[in-house]
């Protein structure tokens, strides 16, 4: 039966009937009561049948991409006590409803895959943004059209396919769209990756991407600005001293591009086959398909901010193993960042910038614990990437994000660096320099104020310190009061970060911490 209790019907069954005239159920979901029978009906759905006494039935409650990577997860824990149960007997069925396009599919691995996609089953699911579990010889994948689309390639293809450093000879057009280039200089490609592919690993789990080796020689382009380069052929853009492929004839030779000629349309080579120089048409003229030793280029797969994020920390690692390779020209750092691509032509922008405090703060960021603390809450409370590549920081996010991390970055070393993160200061420690002064925080609208008395400020502990900003995205300086008058034994402190309620919460953590 259903039984009306307040204004909503629940299902029941009945017990008894009692001699005073009401009606003695049990709910369907345990517990007893005496009901009216003006207040009991009969069902009006089947009964549910009877579960096997064997067998339990989970119940899922959330939004529909949560319940079913719990419903996978799941899924998986029964297979591996019960090989095959839900992998082969009873696997997943797609919904009819589809809603939104989010759907299930199944996706039989390669027999090439040899555990591969099960080991790097979280990177798959966090490039694809799919729901994936991987079950023996099959995996479920759950998401979107596209999101299910980028993970069954990983699954059927990439992964399986991989070599043991992750080499892939080519990714599959599925990925291609979210795929972006780093080149690497041969001298660091051990670096980058470390003894089995471990370095190169850490990056993947930090970043969320899944990165691949792509064979020597492989080509990317927009590495040179048409304004730096010379247009040859159908239009790429080589530099000068690049090797191309020049037509005599009817046959390609090998040459080196010299430069311009001397007419609007011409090009110097010099041909390898006799080492003699000359002026040729530009549409005679090609990038060379032979092997650049110099680099070796590392596919990134990933969400956009995400594949910045990975390029970046690759681009760090290769300037330690090889000084130089994106510090001489930050234009050509910012470049290769894009992957080759103009400003308007990527959502998560680059902007890079020298250090011009001291080598010392330079080597508190890169190896201080608090350095590394300070460099992370300027990100988080920034909303843009910031790592710091050699002497160079690189930024990704939008322009307003990279100018607020620009900032934040040089706030942090003057307030943290002198007298460290145990003081967190602000004014310059005796004979460490200089600190901090904001003259325009009370203007901004990305700061909050707060002055607090020397006796509170000690109470904020470093690690109360970076608690508060791990939780609410926000970067915690000491300044000297930007010239306004402060009392004596007040410190002001300023709360930054782009968004307003963020910092509220901060605020009011701070407070509660100093009574």
């Amino acid at each position: 039966v259903e039984v009306r209790y307040g204004e909503d019907w629940f299902h029941a069954k009945v017990l008894s009937f009692t001699r005073d005239g009401t009606v003695s159920v049990e709910w369907l979901g345990g517990g007893e009561a005496e009901m009216s029978p003006v207040d009991i009906r009969p069902a009006t759905v089947a009964q549910q049948p009877a579960l096997h006494p064997l067998r339990g039935r989970l119940v899922l409650f959330g939004e529909a991409r949560q319940r079913t990577a719990a419903k996978f997860a799941a899924m998986a824990a029964v297979d591996r006590r019960l090989p095959g149960f839900f992998a082969e007997r009873c696997p997943p069925a797609p919904n009819p409803s589809n809603l939104f396009g989010f759907d299930v599919a199944v996706v039989a691995l390669p027999p090439s895959d040899g555990g591969a996609c099960a080991r790097c089953r979280s990177k798959i699911a966090a490039a694809s943004e799919a729901v994936v579990e991987v079950l023996a010889k099959h995996a479920f994948i759950a998401g979107e059209n596209d999101e299910r689309r980028r993970a069954q390639a990983f699954l059927s293809v990439l992964v399986p396919n991989a070599g043991p450093n992750g080499e892939a000879v080519a990714l599959p057009e599925e990925l291609l769209d979210c795929c972006s280039h780093v080149r690497v200089p041969a001298a660091a490609v051990s670096a980058v990756s470390g003894p089995g592919r471990a370095a190169l690993g850490r990056i993947e789990e930090d970043t969320r991407c899944l990165a691949f080796w792509l064979p020597p020689g492989t080509p990317v382009a927009g590495r040179v600005s048409p304004e730096d380069g010379i247009a040859v052929g159908a239009g790429e853009i080589c530099a000068v001293g690049a090797r191309v492929d020049g037509r005599w004839e009817t046959q390609w030779h090998g040459a080196k591009l010299l430069g311009r000629g001397s007419s609007e349309g011409w090009v110097r080579i010099l041909w390898d086959f006799d080492g003699s120089e000359q002026q040729v048409q530009a549409v005679d003229v090609r990038p060379s398909g032979e092997a650049d030793g110099r680099w070796r280029v590392l596919a990134v797969v990933g969400p956009e901010r995400a594949r910045c994020a990975c390029v970046f920390q690759v681009m760090a690692a290769s300037e330690a193993a090889a000084p130089g390779t994106w510090t001489k020209d930050l234009a050509e750092a910012q470049l290769e960042a894009r992957d080759g691509k103009s400003e308007d032509e990527v959502f998560c922008g680059v902007d890079a910038f020298r250090h011009e405090g001291t080598v010392g703060e330079l080597d508190w960021l890169r190896a201080s614990p608090s350095g590394k603390q300070a460099l992370a809450g300027a990100s988080r409370a920034s909303g843009c990437i910031i790592q710091l590549v050699g002497q160079v920081f690189l930024l990704g996010g939008f322009p307003a994000q990279c100018a607020r991390g620009r900032e934040y970055v040089q706030w942090a070393c003057k307030s943290r660096m002198q007298m460290g993160i145990a003081h967190l200061r602000g004014s310059a420690a005796p004979g460490a320099g200089r600190g901090l002064s904001v003259v325009d925080a009370d203007m901004r609208d990305d700061v909050s104020v707060l002055t607090l008395r020397e006796a509170q400020v000690a109470l904020l502990r470093p690690d109360r310190i970076v608690g508060i900003e791990r939780e609410t995205a926000t970067l915690l300086v000491f300044d000297d009061g930007g010239g306004s008058a402060m009392e004596a034994g007040a410190r002001r402190l300023l709360i930054c970060g782009e968004a307003e309620k963020p910092r509220a919460q901060a605020r009011a953590r701070v407070e509660a911490v100093c009574g």
